[in-house]
């Protein structure tokens, strides 16, 4: 229960951070691109076809062995249209979807999509070099935690500053990336495939406090 009711409470921060910040409450799809959900045809596109998801960064903390944690919330959706009202539904990553996609041959095709696997990756933006890897849940909404050393968030020159006594910035990369195989059903065929899912950048800002490491999101 105690888990159950500090979710909700980063739901319910999370939901008021979007509201307040154009940047969090974008949502991502396949391409990298800003999802849209708002006509009929959006329910159909390709780039909409492996779902779409929010993200954000709740709370980092430098530990004495010079890790970062970093706690986020990911909220997963699919564009669908109920009752002839399109729009985001919550829809776990994990979960089969049945849909319709316009082919080349200018018909609509039944397609069912099967996750087989989704995780969270973390990167070094610029660089894209992997720093952790979670598997995701069976759920639309989930908390992940990241937890990588500091050192490889923060360059060079930032280093130098934080040795001078001056705060420094740090900043990073996530992206989710599925493992899905495609079946058309209306031609009778499968396939396998990766989709990536466009990244979110996250900033901090970093200090030394006497002996220790501070950090705060921007």
């Amino acid at each position: 229960m105690k888990m159950r009711t500090s979710l909700l409470a980063l739901l319910a921060l999370f939901t008021a951070s979007t509201q307040a910040s154009t940047n969090i409450s974008t949502t991502k799809v396949s391409d990298g691109t800003v999802a849209v959900c708002k006509k009929g045809y959006d329910v159909h596109k390709r780039s909409n076809l492996n779902g779409v998801y929010r993200a954000k960064a709740h709370k980092i903390n430098i530990t004495e062995d010079g890790m970062a944690e970093i706690d986020l919330i990911l909220i997963f959706q699919r564009c669908a249209s109920n009752d002839g009202k399109v729009g985001f539904i919550s829809h776990s990553p994990l979960k089969k979807v049945e849909t319709q996609v316009y082919g080349l041959d200018k018909k609509f095709n039944d397609i069912e999509v099967n996750t087989e696997s989704a995780v969270i990756k973390a990167y070094k933006d610029g660089v894209y070099k992997l720093l952790q890897e979670n598997n995701l849940k069976d759920k639309s909404v989930q908390a992940q935690r990241l937890t990588v050393p500091v050192e490889s968030l923060i360059s060079d020159m930032d280093k130098k500053e934080l040795e001078l006594g001056n705060k420094a910035q740090g900043s990073f990369d996530i992206m989710i990336q599925k493992q899905v195989r495609l079946e058309n059903l209306s031609k009778n065929y499968s396939m396998r495939t990766t989709s990536n899912l466009g990244a979110f950048r996250i900033r901090f800002d970093i200090e030394r406090n006497g002996e220790t490491l501070e950090a705060t999101l921007k």
